[in-house]
């Protein structure tokens, strides 16, 4: 036995510190506190050596198993005593230098994989998983964002304006790429803003009508949502923010269940962009429908241009802007593919459009 030393021992649990007396035992330290409060031994081989650098007369010790714990001893020859009793308390330092090591390269590992699965994977995985969900799962996740997210809005049902847009809307599908079912919804939100979610439900913000110049700007914007459905966009991003919550679920250790799952999603169609390589191809597919519909995709590209006046008299970018960004490159493949072609639709139709927010019974 060597000993004792005059130390302070702190528990890591609280600001205080005690005064006890340090004995170099067999197997360990022995901690004696003043007062006659129980005895503490630390074994030798859950010590470690921190603050090398204070001399020969002062040292401090940690435990590998708690490490919040700290002893700090005082006396002469203090720190060789310790290094001669217990040889291993350098090496211990090293060695919880190695695991500390371990255990950040490997939380690293984990976040990079994540990030590779989710950056890299996922958008392979979910595109051709997103063809083959059966249209009865995804009508029904429709619903159910319809129905927890959509439905907290109030909607403009004028008939006449919703014949109208229904007329445009059957119009654009028969000249689809592939047949899809669609019901648009106008959505009293002076926003402008225009979505499709899985199942073919589009919706149209009241602010984006507003906003629009004329009946073939609105053709654009909708030929634009109907090839998101074409497409299945609406579900492969469903399939991502499910997946995504999912995986958040298993690594926090909460609870996700589908309904919630797809009212995230829902929240998210509303605030954030599809890819811009999903944008692309809906651009793309929608000037081919108003192509094959005899529309004139000339309103598309005007819309986007009226869009960016808006954006220049006002310091907050509308909505559309923000949640489908028109680079100069989809601009200016917009404007370039602007042909001959009739008018979307007739002049009552156009006034009934305008209207159908207006109506006394919208």
């Amino acid at each position: 036995m060597s000993g004792p030393y005059i130390a302070t021992l702190n528990d890591g649990r609280s600001a205080a510190q005690r005064e006890v007396s340090v004995e170099l035992v067999a197997g360990g330290l022995r901690i004696v506190p003043a007062g006659g409060a129980p005895e503490a031994l630390w074994p030798t081989a859950d010590l470690r050596l921190i603050d090398d650098w204070l001399g020969a007369d002062a040292a401090r010790i940690a435990r590998l198993s708690d490490v919040d714990a700290r002893l700090s001893l005082r006396g002469p020859g203090v720190r060789d005593a310790l290094i001669a009793h217990a040889p291993d308390l350098r090496h211990a330092r090293r060695r919880n230098v190695w695991r500390t090591l371990g255990i950040v390269g490997g939380s690293l590992a984990v976040v990079l994989a994540l990030v590779a699965l989710l950056w890299f994977v996922l958008p392979l995985v979910a595109r051709p998983l997103a063809q083959y969900i059966p249209e009865r799962y995804v009508d029904r996740l429709g619903q159910m964002l319809e129905s927890q997210v959509f439905d907290r809005f109030p909607t403009c049902a004028d008939a006449a304006g919703a014949a109208a847009l229904d007329r445009l809307g059957q119009r654009l599908v028969a000249a689809a790429p592939r047949h899809v079912e669609i019901r648009v919804r106008v959505i009293r939100r002076p926003i402008v803003n225009a979505l499709a979610t899985p199942g073919g439900r589009i919706y149209v913000f009241a602010g984006l009508i507003d906003a629009a110049g004329s009946g073939d700007e609105i053709a654009g914007v909708l030929a634009h949502e109907i090839a998101h459905e074409v497409h299945r966009h609406g579900i492969e991003a469903a399939v991502r923010y499910v997946f995504v919550s999912s995986l958040l679920s298993v690594v926090t250790g909460g609870e996700t269940t589908i309904a919630t799952a797809a009212a995230w999603a829902g929240e998210q169609l509303l605030h954030f962009a599809y890819s811009r390589e999903a944008e692309a191809e809906a651009d793309r597919t929608a000037l081919e429908i108003l192509k094959k519909a005899g529309i004139r995709r000339g309103g598309f590209a005007a819309f986007f241009a009226r869009l960016e006046k808006i954006e220049q008299r006002r310091s907050r970018v509308p909505t559309y802007l923000s949640t489908h960004p028109p680079s100069g490159e989809r601009r200016s493949t917009v404007e370039r593919a602007a042909g001959e072609g009739g008018p979307a639709m007739s002049e009552d139709d156009w006034r009934a459009i305008r209207a159908v927010c207006r109506a006394a019974n919208g």
